[in-house]
């Protein structure tokens, strides 16, 4: 399926992601946030994979994200595991039938979750919309909004919004849900969370998107970050310029590396035929009490 260039308001998930860069077919595109982001955390071979390991982590919040912005679409995505008549003693699938059960859910594309999984994520989506800073954003707005944009170089760029906010308070930003183990009262853990995930790129490349397509300019950017742990607490964050200025910075220094390898299709490990040096950083120096006295 080949999405037209524009806003697309209330696309399905399935239609959204099926529309994949592949790398057996030549600028197929689109190319994503999250496939630059794995370019530049795993390099241009890692591009070459289909197959995403998906962690316990990011099937909660994608879990969590279906319940708030697109519950119609949840048999579609998600199965309880007590549907399963074939679980052991212990409540596994490690009988014969068990196994294919799941192998056949997963070759759906289905989520299996258990009982409590999906009672927790239910608490968890009362919990955002019964705090005040999160649901004055989501009121009203619109939810994942697919973003199409195709510029000169001929490569494709696609982008889901969370949240498109329209309450006069939020009507200039973009704000995105992340689900998060980290201490959400500890200010530096988020902004480590930040830079580890790429959330400044994320921020800065949709941003770009959406003005390139809409005359509705918008320049913040703001994170609901929910905590994944019981009481599941919600805490509102925007990202000051500077967040957006760095991930400007490094979209315009690799992203022109990243598009060299979609559009040449070649892949290769920058490490294939040289070697590198490694300096030690500053928390490895040798450091002489004396000479700091």
């Amino acid at each position: 399926m080949m999405l037209e260039q524009g806003v697309h308001k209330g696309i399905a998930p399935a239609d959204y992601h099926a529309w994949e860069f592949n790398p057996s077919e030549p600028k197929s595109g689109p190319i994503s946030c999250s496939l630059f982001k794995r370019f530049l955390a795993d390099g241009p071979e890692s591009l070459l994979t289909k197959k995403v390991y998906r962690s316990s982590s990011l099937a909660w919040g994608s879990l969590v994200d279906c319940l708030l912005f697109t519950p119609n679409h949840f048999d579609s995505e998600f199965i309880s595991k007590s549907l399963c008549n074939d679980l052991t003693s212990a409540g596994t699938f490690g009988s014969k039938a068990g196994k294919a059960w799941k192998a056949e859910q997963e070759s759906l594309g289905k989520t299996i979750i258990t009982n409590d999984q999906q009672n927790d994520a239910f608490e968890a989506v009362t919990r955002l919309r019964n705090t005040p800073a999160a649901s004055e954003i989501l009121s009203g707005a619109d939810y994942q909004v697919g973003l199409v944009y195709r510029p000169d170089h001929g490569v494709p760029y696609k982008a889901l919004l969370d949240v498109l906010p329209h309450h006069l308070d939020h009507d200039d930003c973009i704000a995105d849900l992340k689900t998060t183990a980290a201490n959400i009262h500890d200010d530096g853990e988020l902004n480590r969370a930040i830079y580890k995930w790429g959330y400044h790129i994320q921020a800065a490349l949709y941003l770009n998107i959406w003005n390139k397509l809409n005359d509705d300019r918008r320049n913040r950017w703001k994170i609901i970050w929910q905590s994944s742990k019981a009481p599941f607490e919600v805490r509102v964050t925007e990202l000051l310029p500077e967040w957006i200025e760095i991930g400007r910075h490094v979209i315009s220094k690799r992203m022109p590396e990243f598009l060299e390898c979609i559009q040449s299709n070649r892949f290769e490990s920058p490490f294939l035929n040289c070697e590198t040096v490694l300096a030690p950083p500053g928390y490895a120096q040798i450091y002489d009490e004396d000479e700091a006295a």
